[in-house]
């Protein structure tokens, strides 16, 4: 069943890529806490998403110090000073190629529709949080419904990145999700099958 607590389980901890440090070399911890706010349910612990349905990811983002408050200037492994934070996220499936995602621009309009674009993260040190709106998969899952054959699932990405003050860009922490099942068919399908005495689809 789809609880708030197997919600806060849909993200795996985050993973640091690179050191962030203030201007004093003292460590800042990055935090990502992801939440799926809509769009998914969980049957037999496998995630499920309807590839028609709009989803949605809150994230809160924190920089932790652990020697109290932040310097005003940070940096990457030292070196490499942060102008601004940036928040991406897509969508691979579990053999690293790209399943897609696509965000329309308005709630009940179908277009336009573009590939997410990263969201800027206000932070020095601090927290924040970001939302990822009307996001939809690009395609289902391949046997996502079938009873034989390999289901090949897909996971989502969110990455923390800086853009440096010589412009370059560097990934500082990411959160993958559990894997996912993307179906094409709507959940009214399923339920039509059910009223029929036919066989739900695993």
């Amino acid at each position: 069943m789809d609880t708030e607590q197997s919600r806060n389980g849909f993200f795996l901890p985050t993973e640091s890529r690179h050191a962030l440090v203030g201007s004093n070399g003292l460590p800042i911890h990055v935090q990502l806490g992801l939440t799926p706010s809509k769009g998914f349910l969980k049957e037999k612990d496998v995630w499920l998403n309807y590839r028609r349905n709009y989803f949605e990811v809150s994230c809160h983002v924190a920089l932790l110090s652990a020697h109290g408050p932040g310097s005003s200037k940070l940096y990457v492994d030292q070196q490499n000073q942060v102008a601004s934070f940036h928040l991406d996220v897509s969508a691979e499936y579990c053999d690293g190629s790209d399943a897609g995602l696509i965000q329309f621009t308005s709630q009940w309009n179908k277009g336009p529709k573009a590939t997410p674009t990263p969201q800027l993260v206000p932070l020095q040190t601090g927290a924040t949080r970001v939302f990822f709106k009307r996001l939809q998969f690009n395609r289902a899952t391949p046997n996502n419904s079938r009873r034989i054959g390999v289901k090949k699932p897909c996971r989502i990405i969110i990455q923390l990145n800086v853009k440096t003050t010589h412009g370059t860009t560097i990934r500082i922490a990411e959160s993958v999700s559990q894997p996912i099942l993307v179906r094409g068919r709507s959940p009214a399908h399923f339920l039509k099958l059910a009223a029929n005495n036919h066989p739900m689809p695993e």
